[in-house]
Parts: structure tokens; sequence; C-alpha cells
């Protein structure tokens, strides 16, 4: 177990198992984070927990915020019955990595301003035709196996097309988490792959169900499996155990002495590389970039971020 957030009244801290916890500052009587029907969320991308709004609230590093129950749960408890916000940037430090933040969330993700008089009224401009932002445009992110991934511009994602169907919560909840990187058929039913390699079992809809085997709706792959699963055009039918077929075996080498490298792993497998940056997972659980040398990456506090 390891701290990973301390302001205001709830610490955050990461379990040994990938799931978080939120524990009463100071306390050690940590409580698992959950999401709909009691699932642990081993997404690794939470970064701070607090009382948001009237509510307790979990952060993620997006700016996406999920309301939970008093047992941790996302439930929709907050204003009007919502279940998630989405902060801007300066909103982020303000409510959750603060040891004062202020008591209620405003219209536009600030405390209310000191009222001013009201100007001198002029006349309205001539309205100028504006395209606002749609959930049709966007970029393609994936289009290995059976169905391509698209980015919107609105944050939310969507499969097949630019038109096609959005990647949603329980409840129909639109996630707009960020850091979904596939969705495909996988072990007999449609599913979502999130950067970490938790994954979700998905309706014909896109909407988070238990259509897993055994009613499961959720699975956490190894970066081998990723890749096999998710990242070709021929993917095996079935999920074994271990997330790839076995091997045929072959005999063991002979043992050579091996000296761990100073500041961890310096021998890892590239998960991808498109864009500017290559990225790395060593042999250690750590990530790097751009090389089995490069940075590693990590989280606030300079804590080494490690799966």
């Amino acid at each position: 177990m390891a701290l990973i957030e301390s302001y205001g009244s709830w610490e955050l801290v990461t379990n040994d198992d990938g799931t978080f916890s939120a524990q009463p500052k100071g306390s050690n009587s940590p409580t698992v984070i959950k999401d709909y029907g009691g699932s642990p969320y081993r997404g690794g991308d939470i970064a701070a927990v607090e009382n948001f709004n009237g509510s307790l609230a979990v952060l993620f590093s997006s700016g996406h915020v999920w309301y939970v129950d008093d047992s941790w749960t996302k439930a929709p408890v907050g204003p009007g019955g919502r279940d998630t916000e989405n902060l801007s940037t300066s909103d982020i430090p303000t409510y959750f990595l603060s040891d004062s933040p202020p008591p209620s969330y405003g219209d536009a993700g600030a405390p209310d301003p000191v009222p001013v008089p009201d100007p001198v009224p002029v006349p309205d401009p001539v309205p100028v035709p504006v395209t606002p932002p749609v959930a049709d445009s966007g970029v393609e992110i994936e289009s290995y196996g059976a169905y391509p991934l698209y980015r919107m511009d609105d944050g939310s994602f969507r499969v097949g097309s630019t038109s096609g169907e959005q990647i949603k919560d329980y409840g129909s909840s639109v996630y707009y988490g960020g850091d979904i990187v596939a969705a495909d058929l996988f072990n007999n039913s449609m599913a979502v792959l999130f950067s970490s390699g938790h994954l979700w079992y998905v309706d014909g809809t896109w909407t988070k169900a238990p259509t897993g085997p055994d009613g499961r709706d959720t699975e956490n792959l190894s970066a081998d499996a990723m890749a096999t699963y998710f990242f070709s055009n021929s993917p095996p039918n079935d999920y074994t155990e271990g997330g790839i077929p076995a091997p045929a075996p072959v005999p063991d080498p002979v043992p050579a002495p091996v000296v761990p490298p100073s500041g961890g792993s310096d021998s890892g497998v590239e998960l991808e590389s498109y864009g500017a940056y290559s990225l790395y997972k060593m042999d250690d659980g750590t990530f790097r970039v751009n090389s089995e040398i490069g940075e590693q990456i990590k989280d606030y506090g300079g804590s080494v971020y490690a799966r």
C-alpha cells in the first residue's frame, strides 16, 4: 500500500493488487474504490479523493469525477442525481489538491464571484454563424480487428465510425476518461481496452455490462495480452489464463548472473510506437519512454508508477 494524495479530509492510497482505497486523513481504515456493481476499479489513473459538492468524490487525472456513496462505490448521489462531473485544469487544484477546498462547486467550476453592478446595456451584436463542436467529429486512434476506435472532439469515444455507438459506463453515462486505446471482440463478447490493461465487457450498445464469462464485467490484461488480443488483425477467439496462448516449452537456458540496474530495470518490451514517443513496459513493472533507458513514468511527488 502506498500513499498517493493526502490533501483535504481524505487520503488516496494504491494497493498491491492494482486497486485504490480512500481513508480518513491520518487513519488506517482504507475502503476500496468501486465501480457500479461493486467491482473494484483498477484503471490506474485515479489522482485524488475528497468531499466535493456535498458528496464523496473520486478524481481522475483527466479531470473526470465520480460521485460515490459511503462505501466508495460510484453512485448517482451528486446534484440532480448525477454520477459524474468533468473539471477544468484550474478546478482540479481548487477542489481536490487543497487543504481548504470551497464547500460547493459553482456552475462555472469555481466559487461564486463577488457581485458587481450590472453594466450599462449595449445593443446586441449581429449574430455570426458558429459551428459548435459536435460528437460526430473526431479522429481514428485504432483500427485493428473488427472495430475501429474514434476519439471525438467532445472527449467521448465512438466505435466503427464517427457516427457509431458511443462507449458508455453503467447507467448509459457517456465515458470521457481519456484513456481508452482499443475496442474489439474479446472472449466471445465486445470489449473496451484501457491503456493500463484494464478491460470492460460491453453489450451491443457499447455500454459496460456483465457479458463476460461467469457474468464478469472486467478483466486485467498483461502487456503481451494487450498486443495479442487487441493490436492484431487475427486475434485468438478465446482468452486463456495469463492472457496469451501457452507457447511450446523450450529448454531452460543456463542461468547467468544478473546485476539489477540502479534506479529500476533497463530491460523490457516496446508496447507502442505511434506518434513522437514510444512506450516500453519494463521487467520490473515500470514504464519508460523512447527507450529501455529512457525516463520513467512517475506520479505526483516523483513516485515511479508500476503495475
